[in-house]
């Protein structure tokens, strides 16, 4: 392949994945709001943000069996998958029947984003790899802005944001087929489960990166919106907490893939960025609740917690790509998607029971209580880490 088309491909898959990545920024929202309008419980909409997670967990072990020469067909055959549920969605309203709809959205997303990953990770240049990734990253999240944009557009009432979520995911069907001959094969028949990768000692950064992502990312995507309403901001005033949450997750990701790169070589040094982004969890979780009376405050809150929530993702995936090639790489890569997908399984339903059943004094503030305690785990997880790392340098 030339360098002009290499680089032209990599660019048009990138920006599919933005695409996909403004269909996901549609629902995700707005399943979060529909369920506020209906009055239910943060709970259930802890539930429902789960149901990523559980349709991970069932379809991981279907991949780890099936050899996909071609997988343009899975991802077609995803995408058209959820442009059939967005329909259904408008046409069934309910809290159950969403949250069936939401694991059944993910189920079709999942083939999408595995081969798409596998592509980017497998096709990056060595000396580029963390800044191609961070862009990767950085793309995905700025999709996911204009969803949470154009909700507030068009409101989260009636069928134009599900028109709005539709035309994202066909364009971005059109770019992953106008460069299907750049996106490999992926094949995980034979190898190690990702939940078996993950649990290896090799794997203890990578693992800590991918689970960190997992819980902050999903914890602020399907309740920061609904933590902002419960402090007595409208749905337009809340909203654009989530454009600043990913916004962040862009603006932050080229320093993030260029500290990333320099720190690949040495593992220690990447424990440290991951205890440092940790810190940041914590320190703007304490200042959103502290001073959210503060538009400017809350809404600059909202941009580090974007920027740790890819941070924690990117340092996982360079650190994965500089230490493993070949069929240990395609391992791994898939572990670090198992283990970022199922530990989002945890955040959404523990922030959504605390806002539910905490005491009503401190209710609204089980969000930033569970981010804060997700957060000094991480960091307590990343320095044991450390200590193995740099016990192991010095000897």
């Amino acid at each position: 392949m030339g360098e002009y088309r290499y680089w032209i491909s990599l660019a048009v898959l990138i920006v599919g994945m933005a695409f996909n990545g403004g269909a996901a920024g549609m629902v995700i929202p707005l399943i979060s709001l529909r369920f506020e309008s209906w009055g239910a419980e943060p709970f259930m909409m802890g539930l429902a943000a789960a149901a990523p997670a559980v349709a991970t967990i069932m379809l991981f072990p279907l991949f780890t069996r099936v050899k996909t020469r071609h997988p343009l067909f899975f991802m077609v055959v995803g995408g058209m998958i959820y442009l059939i549920i967005l329909p259904i969605m408008h046409m069934f309203e309910g809290v159950l029947i969403w949250v069936v709809l939401r694991f059944l959205l993910f189920c079709a997303i999942i083939p999408i984003w595995l081969f798409v990953e596998n592509a980017i990770s497998q096709r990056a240049r060595p000396g580029l790899r963390g800044r191609t990734l961070a862009v990767y990253s950085a793309s995905f999240y700025l999709g996911l802005s204009s969803g949470s944009i154009v909700i507030v557009w068009t409101g989260s009432a009636g069928y134009a944001p599900f028109v709005a979520a539709g035309g994202m995911m066909i364009c971005a069907l059109a770019c992953f087929v106008s460069v299907h001959s750049f996106i490999p094969p992926l094949s995980l028949r034979g190898k190690a489960a990702p939940w078996v990768v993950l649990s290896r000692r090799e794997s203890r950064v990578i693992r800590i990166g991918a689970i960190g992502s997992g819980l902050v990312e999903s914890l602020c995507f399907s309740l920061l919106v609904i933590y902002g309403i419960h402090m007595g901001l409208s749905e337009a005033e809340a909203l654009p907490l989530l454009t600043a949450l990913v916004i962040g997750g862009v603006l932050l990701q080229p320093l993030t893939g260029w500290l990333a790169d320099r720190a690949s070589a040495d593992r220690g040094s990447i424990v440290r960025l991951l205890v440092f982004t940790s810190f940041c969890v914590c320190l703007a979780t304490v200042f959103l609740g502290a001073g959210f009376d503060s538009s400017w405050l809350r809404l600059v809150c909202a941009f580090v917690l974007g920027g740790c929530c890819n941070a924690f993702y990117t340092l996982s995936i360079v650190d994965m790509s500089h230490r493993f090639t070949g069929d240990e790489a395609l391992e791994m890569n898939a572990g670090i998607l198992f283990g970022y997908s199922s530990s989002s399984f945890l955040g959404p339903i523990l922030a959504g029971g605390a806002m539910t059943w905490l005491p009503s004094s401190i209710r609204d503030q089980g969000f930033v209580l569970v981010l804060f305690l997700i957060g000094l785990t991480i960091a307590a997880l990343a320095l044991t880490s450390g200590r193995a790392a740099w016990s192991g340098r010095r000897s």
